[in-house]
């Protein structure tokens, strides 16, 4: 995990640097983490990277993005925005394998959001987009909090049917109805979500892809 793109924004007032970086936010927000990166910097800047006095520091980052400033004390990124309170979006590309084999294997598409923190979903969509053969055989599909395979997480949406699924013959798109059931800490804080299916993986589904769009917030309960 890394920062691979870094840039300023020349001649625009307030001075901005832009990041993209595969790390999640408590990562990036962890003291020492700019010493971390510095040969990955000085490959990409073609040399040492110096922060303009000032400037705001606009960073993606693996789960969301935000507007940050740089702490040189702490080596860290120190958010401007109140993320707890920030309702914040994602679309996750799904390969036909990870779709179909859910079942087996959950499919990651919100990072963990670090220690004493939920992530709290708000709305999620599944679109399809067809590729010309139909899935069979399968099992109910959700969004569930951490990797449990079989669909045996905690779940964070209610279900979609696989005759549902099964019947979709065009591009099509599903809505996830977030779950309103108590969300107990031990299960749920600082872990991710994930696609995850009940029963059994599905078959066929040749040429389709899949994506995932997740709003949700990561609430701070430390």
């Amino acid at each position: 995990m890394a920062i691979t793109a870094i840039s300023y924004d020349w001649g625009v007032q307030p001075t901005m640097v832009r990041i993209t970086t595969s790390d999640t936010l408590d990562v990036i927000e962890a003291a020492g983490y700019w010493a971390t990166q510095s040969d990955v910097i000085y490959a990409l800047n073609n040399g040492a990277f110096t922060f303009p006095a000032g400037c705001l520091v606009a960073i993606s980052y693996s789960g969301g993005q935000n507007t940050f400033t740089y702490n040189s004390t702490t080596g860290g990124f120190v958010p401007l925005l109140d993320l707890s309170s920030l309702i914040q979006h994602v679309q996750v590309d799904v390969s036909l394998a990870d779709f179909i084999g859910s079942y087996a294997a959950s499919a990651l598409v919100v990072a963990a959001p670090g220690a004493g923190k939920k992530n709290i979903l708000h709305r999620a969509t599944l679109a399809i987009n067809y590729g010309g053969t139909v899935i069979a055989n399968g099992g109910a599909m959700h969004l569930q909090y951490a990797s449990t395979i079989n669909g045996a997480g905690t779940k964070a949406t209610a279900t979609l049917a696989a005759a549902t699924l099964i019947s979709a013959t065009a591009d099509t798109s599903f809505g996830f109805t977030p779950v309103d059931t108590t969300l107990v800490d031990s299960a749920t804080l600082d872990e991710g979500l994930y696609l995850a299916m009940a029963t059994a993986d599905f078959t066929g589904g040749t040429a389709s892809t899949y994506k995932v769009d997740v709003w949700y917030s990561a609430v701070d309960l430390s």
